[in-house]
């Protein structure tokens, strides 16, 4: 069967897409993207060509830039081009060049398929990239899902329609083709880890295994089977171990140890989120209630026997004005409502028992009120105390969570405290025989 047919089969095979779908190739100019490139126009798929310049190699880049432009014009397609400062955006944001390069091309690769409606973003890797990635994983350490090396399609809709097949095939079918292609130097040094890989451990294999390649093949779609039937059974056991608290999913330390490997299990689920081995080793053993361990936009907070996973939120300093007769304050986390109550000599008034309803005395009061997140040095005078406490020890003496704490908003009156909403009021601005006029604050929670 020829590359061509191995192609279209694959494609069905794996439902990469439908064959009226417009799909974007990313070429560079290197033999695997000009094959894939060759073979989407003989099968008649509608396709766009996008180039990332790098301007690694100067004139070398400038040069691969302009020769895939002409492919493009070659198969009469759309082209899209950009040129990247790779060197410096690594170095803003702490990176090596190979991680900066792949999130420059991928956040552009998305912009192009939203702003051209592309329904798929094609990329060349090839069965070899697929068993280095198996190796370098497995060099760095990992769990089953980094071993099952790279594949056909991701949830961000990227496809890769050459992954059964191997360079020394691809390298045939062009020179069958008389394809021209660039040549990327860089690929010939060991500077990088793959490419040591690639020019040293994989020749070594292939001398023990003249089928090394096919075996690889069929291992690492039995890795894939194997990781799909833990993450659809045994995984779902541990799903079962989550509970909820203010929206976030937690583990029970305690409930975990019932289970056979439970730092493991706690891998399986927080490694996706990019918490590495050494991390979560250090949340299981972690003693120090409140800390937080962070990974890109998510985080655990270890609190007491909780193991806690939520989104890493931006934090809002925000100050919000309440003025006089205004009925109610939404807030993403809750609702405030108020009402001004007139309190009869002749019938006494009643405070509300519900802590979510705090009673103050309106008198006392500057209007517009100010609504704020606590910060560190807060104090106020907390009901039934003369003296002032901080408000960071009242938190801690009644057992708030560190998510608790982040939700935890003051009403100030100038610079007073004069209640936390949905917890405790200032004593110095309660009800008494005195008073004429309460300002009556309900707090509702607005969280699912």
């Amino acid at each position: 069967m020829d590359l061509l047919k191995k192609f279209t089969g694959f494609i069905r095979k794996e439902n990469l897409f439908h064959p009226k779908d417009s799909i974007l190739l990313t070429v560079s100019g290197g033999v695997d993207s000009i094959v894939m490139a060759e073979l989407f126009h003989l099968a008649g798929f509608s396709f766009a060509i996008a180039h990332c310049n790098f301007q690694l190699r100067r004139k070398e880049s400038n040069r691969d830039e302009k020769f895939v432009k002409e492919l493009a014009k070659k198969y009469n397609v759309r082209f899209h081009s950009k040129k990247f400062s790779v060197e410096s955006f690594a170095k803003k944001n702490k990176l090596s060049v190979q991680e900066a390069a792949r999130d420059l091309r991928y956040d552009w690769f998305q912009e192009l398929s939203i702003a051209h409606q592309y329904d798929f973003v094609a990329t060349a890797h090839h069965l070899d990239d697929s068993i280095e990635t198996f190796f370098i994983n497995l060099l760095r350490g990992t769990g089953i899902s980094g071993l099952t090396g790279i594949h056909p399609i991701t949830e961000d809709g990227i496809i890769r329609p050459l992954l059964w097949v191997s360079k020394k095939e691809i390298e045939s079918f062009a020179k069958g083709h008389k394809l021209k292609f660039r040549k990327d130097r860089s690929n010939e040094t060991d500077d990088y880890l793959r490419n040591k890989i690639r020019h040293h451990l994989v020749p070594v294999f292939e001398k023990l295994n003249p089928s090394f390649g096919k075996t690889m093949s069929g291992t690492l779609h039995n890795i894939f089977f194997a990781d799909h039937v833990f993450n659809k059974s045994i995984l779902r056991e541990v799903v079962k171990q989550t509970h909820q608290v203010n929206n976030m999913p937690y583990f029970s330390r305690k409930e975990l140890r019932h289970l056979d490997y439970p730092v493991d299990y706690l891998y399986e689920f927080l490694s996706p989120f990019n918490f590495n081995a050494a991390q979560i080793e250090e949340i299981w053993d972690c003693k120090q209630s409140g800390k937080v361990f962070y990974s890109g936009h998510f985080r655990v907070i270890c609190d007491r026997d909780k193991i806690i996973f939520a989104l890493l939120h931006k934090q809002d300093d925000a100050v919000h004005s309440i003025r006089q007769g205004q009925k109610s304050f939404k807030h993403k986390n809750f609702i405030l409502s108020f009402k001004t109550i007139l309190i009869n000599s002749r019938k006494k008034f009643k405070l509300p028992s519900d802590v979510h309803i705090a009673c103050l005395d309106t008198s006392l009061l500057r209007f517009p009120l100010k609504l704020r997140r606590w910060k560190a040095g807060d104090f106020f005078y907390p009901l039934g105390m003369k003296h002032r406490k901080k408000l960071s020890d009242f938190l801690v003496d009644n057992k708030f969570s560190l998510s608790e704490k982040e939700k935890v908003y003051v009403l100030l009156s100038g610079d007073d405290i004069v209640c936390i909403p949905g917890h405790r009021i200032d004593d110095r601005y309660k009800i008494t025989a005195g008073s004429k006029k309460v300002f009556r604050i309900d707090y509702l929670s607005n969280l699912k």
